[in-house]
């Protein structure tokens, strides 16, 4: 089997870069995914996107970001099922209050200010809220939520009406290089596959699939858990997230609640499992911060895993050292779902024109070798490392 472009990796940022690649080109695209289309991360997470990042590299990639999503219904014929409900961050101690004040400053010269709320005034916005410990709020309106699922088909369905071809239940056991030139891989399903550019998408596993090349790519797993509620009278529109703990809740389309909290995430391909210690805490840091969820009924639970990286920010495009045609896509640390309907664009712009536009330059993997980390802060796991 030969084709011009692999992707590894059938997820969000998969089937974007897939969809891009054929909307700006002709060649033969093949998408391959271990498993099924849209079964990994990308249908596990909780479905909502933001621009407020502590970084302003992450903000303002997310912006762009959020603009495509907006855009999906006219590039992909599907709706992404979005509305911008807004996110509130409650925040308990002065030092918070004071980083989410210089954080503003810089939102504010990107045209995303939000609201710093004083106590006062998050009580009247939200009285269902247990005020302890809360001194006060911060409020972005542009934030909200949208549907996985219509987003992954949509880049699937649009991908394949341009030619695009998939093969599911195919993994990559080998990846074959030829001097210092991608030749394709070996897989569990199929004879070799011929390409020379490979693209690996592989969320959580692409630093287990680059080790096959010989390359050490920083992203690892960690898995995480989340739960749904029975649908309830909407009455909870933001984002609700909590910077004692990390707990966090947001109201859906149909009216069913999502709810996680990071506690001890394990750091490794653990079983998709849930823990009834993490329920257990999870309920209570729900139930203690808003106290009508003591009538919630958990519909179900689950856990997916996030593909970390050291500065909790994507990796894209390619090191020089690397052999010819081999890309990655990945890292996004908990922020595929936005980051998916950007990344797409910018990588296809690299593979096919070796052009790196500005908003893509800040998380090249050249980065860690060159100590140009990212500085990003206001991210769920950074959260909890900082209260434990």
């Amino acid at each position: 089997m030969k084709t011009d472009i692999l992707i590894i990796g059938g997820g969000l940022v998969g089937l974007s870069i897939a969809f891009h690649l054929a909307r700006f080109s002709t060649k033969k695209i093949l998408v391959i995914d271990r498993t099924k289309l849209n079964y990994g991360s990308s249908t596990r997470n909780a479905s909502h996107f933001r621009v407020h990042f502590g970084a302003p590299e992450n903000t303002r990639f997310a912006i762009e970001a959020v603009k495509r999503l907006n855009a999906l219904p006219s590039l992909t014929g599907w709706n992404p099922i979005a509305a911008r409900d807004g996110y509130v961050w409650l925040i308990y101690h002065e030092e918070q209050w004071k980083s989410f004040e210089k954080a503003n400053r810089m939102w504010e010269s990107l045209g995303v200010s939000g609201d710093l709320l004083e106590r006062e005034e998050v009580t009247r916005r939200w009285p269902y809220l247990n005020m302890d410990g809360i001194i006060g709020g911060f409020y972005g309106p542009q934030n909200g939520r949208g549907h996985h699922d219509s987003i992954a088909y949509g880049f699937y369905h649009a991908a394949s009406r341009l030619g695009v071809k998939f093969l599911e239940n195919t993994e990559v056991i080998r990846m074959n290089v030829s001097g210092s030139k991608m030749r394709g891989v070996d897989t569990t399903a199929t004879s070799p596959i011929e390409a020379e550019t490979v693209v690996v998408a592989g969320g959580a596993y692409t630093g287990t699939v680059m080790k096959m090349a010989g390359l050490n790519v920083p992203v690892e797993p960690e898995r995480r858990e989340i739960c749904v509620s029975e649908p309830v009278k909407f009455f909870l529109k933001p984002l609700t997230i909590s910077m004692k703990d990390g707990f966090y809740a947001g109201q859906m389309v149909r009216g069913e609640i999502v709810m996680s909290m990071g506690l001890n995430p394990t750091k490794e391909f653990s079983p998709l499992e849930n823990r009834i210690e993490w329920l257990r805490a999870m309920s209570l840091a729900g139930v203690k911060l808003i106290p009508s969820f003591r009538n919630l009924r958990i519909l179900r639970t689950w856990s997916g895993y996030y593909d970390m990286s050291p500065d909790h920010s994507q990796i894209m495009g390619r090191d020089p050292a690397w052999p010819e045609g081999l890309f990655v896509a990945s890292g996004f640390s908990g922020h595929g779902f936005l980051m998916s309907t950007f990344s797409g664009e910018l990588m296809a712009k690299h593979i096919l024109k070796n052009q790196t536009p500005d908003l893509m330059k800040p998380f090249l993997p050249t980065r860690f070798n060159e100590g140009k980390l990212i500085n990003e802060a206001l991210v769920m796991s950074r959260v909890q490392e900082v209260n434990e």
